[in-house]
């Protein structure tokens, strides 16, 4: 909401920020156990090495130093509640096919579309497309208001990752939000 942006400019910031180091968290900790490393339980990961390496990534990212404390705060509440729940750690698995961060492109509607996917497997035969959320509702707001209205706003570009992987292979594409504050997946079911 451009809106939102311009009466608050440093929240904005804060949550591009902390969408960055969530994503490449979980980036590294579904490659993490898909390496031969992978020996250990994700539910128990080191707490003082996960914030290591989240203000080491924070550096890369350039954040505003007065920002380092509260960003690594909120990125390993949400990372520990992925690790904490089942559909966290399934979507982290190392399933057949899986992407992180996985680049595509390709015509939808006629035009030329680039897109990077979050997550995506296949599991079941079908392929899984996970997009992470690392918002979560304001001070007082439902929070089955809040996922039904991500849904809405985050439903068009689900639809276009199920057709750029439907042109690629013949599985059904099944969709999902993962809110990491929220540990909930929500299918989206796209026609």
């Amino acid at each position: 909401d451009e809106t939102a942006a311009l009466s608050d400019p440093i929240g904005e910031r804060f949550e591009v920020m902390l969408g960055l180091l969530v994503h490449r968290a979980l980036q590294w900790l579904a490659q993490l156990q898909a390496s031969a490393q992978a020996s250990f339980a994700m539910e128990t990961l080191d707490s003082a090495a996960l914030t290591e390496r989240l203000q080491r990534w924070l550096s890369s990212l350039k954040a505003p130093a007065d920002q380092y404390d509260t960003l690594v705060e909120q990125a390993a509440m949400q990372i520990n509640n992925t690790l904490q729940d089942e559909s966290g750690r399934w979507i982290l698995y190392p399933h057949e096919g899986a992407q992180n961060e996985w680049p595509l492109s390709g015509v939808v509607n006629h035009q030329l579309t680039n897109a990077v996917l979050d997550r995506s497997f296949v599991h079941n035969n079908e392929r899984w497309v996970i997009d992470y959320k690392t918002g979560s509702p304001k001070h007082g707001e439902d929070v089955e208001v809040f996922i039904k209205l991500e849904t809405v706003r985050y439903r068009q570009q689900l639809k276009r990752y199920k057709i750029l992987l439907s042109a690629l292979q013949p599985l059904t594409v099944r969709t999902a939000l993962y809110f990491t504050a929220l540990s909930r997946l929500e299918e989206i079911q796209i026609d």
